[in-house]
């Protein structure tokens, strides 16, 4: 964990109670980097990844996999988890979608806490 990438620190730095989802979400490598980090700050992540894919996560997944194409979808699905902070990783997306995933977050009201390079922390309203 101490070698943990820095937007899982300013995670840990945070006071209060929180529920982070990191994007990309639904990839295993992506998944598993989420679950391994999550020992970093230890809030509960949407993400996961075991032998056993719940039903819901097939529908999570086609949901907040392209948030600039239905940002009020995916950003009422975030409410209904509790989500409460979102870490972005920028350029795990293909096209420029992970900047406009970040921006479609900040338009709705999410405050930018931290960036590290590509990799972005947001507060949600």
């Amino acid at each position: 964990p101490a070698r943990a990438p820095a937007v899982y620190h300013a995670m840990a730095r945070y006071e209060g109670p929180a529920v982070v989802a990191e994007l990309p979400l639904g990839y295993p490598d992506f998944d598993q980097r989420a679950v391994f980090y999550s020992t970093v700050h230890w809030r509960p992540v949407v993400n996961g990844y075991s032998g056993f894919t719940p039903p819901h996560y097939g529908r999570l997944t086609a949901v907040l996999s392209e948030i600039p194409r239905h940002a009020d979808v995916s950003l009422g699905i975030l409410g209904e988890l509790g989500v409460t902070h979102v870490i972005v990783h920028e350029a795990a997306y293909i096209d420029g979608e992970g900047v406009a995933t970040s921006a479609v977050l900040r338009q709705s009201g999410a405050v930018e806490l931290f960036r590290d390079g590509h990799a972005v922390l947001f507060q949600l309203r």
